[in-house]
């Protein structure tokens, strides 16, 4: 059975993704993040950062959603790179959606209601 939660994660600048394994359906709370179809490339890369974030040091969190995805403890990849490949994979083929949840960029860009420019 998967899991119906997401799984978060934060990278070296500070940003939160998502990692969700169905997609956010429309009128949901989580609806106004920004959904990411990432290539694999672009994946790797995001992978990649929460890797070398300073909160997850030993990978828990991208084994968690590995095991959530291909729930075959027994074949967990054995290196880091083989895990980003295959969570990469997922993510590149559609199988797997992602969202930026929160990027301190955001915080004081609220437009201005009254001349409508950025207040930052």
């Amino acid at each position: 059975m998967l899991s119906q939660q997401a799984h978060y994660f934060k990278d070296g600048l500070d940003r939160t993704y998502a990692i969700a394994l169905q997609p956010w359906q429309a009128g949901a709370a989580e609806t106004d993040q920004q959904g990411l179809t990432p290539c694999r490339t672009y994946a790797r890369q995001v992978l990649f950062s929460f890797a070398d974030a300073d909160e997850d040091p030993f990978y828990y969190g991208l084994v968690a959603l590995w095991l959530d995805l291909y729930q075959r403890p027994w074949t967990r990849p054995r290196t880091l790179a083989q895990l980003i490949e295959e969570l990469a994979a997922k993510l590149a083929a559609g199988e797997v959606w992602m969202y930026l949840v929160d990027s301190p960029l955001w915080h004081g860009m609220e437009p201005d209601c009254d001349t409508g420019k950025d207040s930052a």
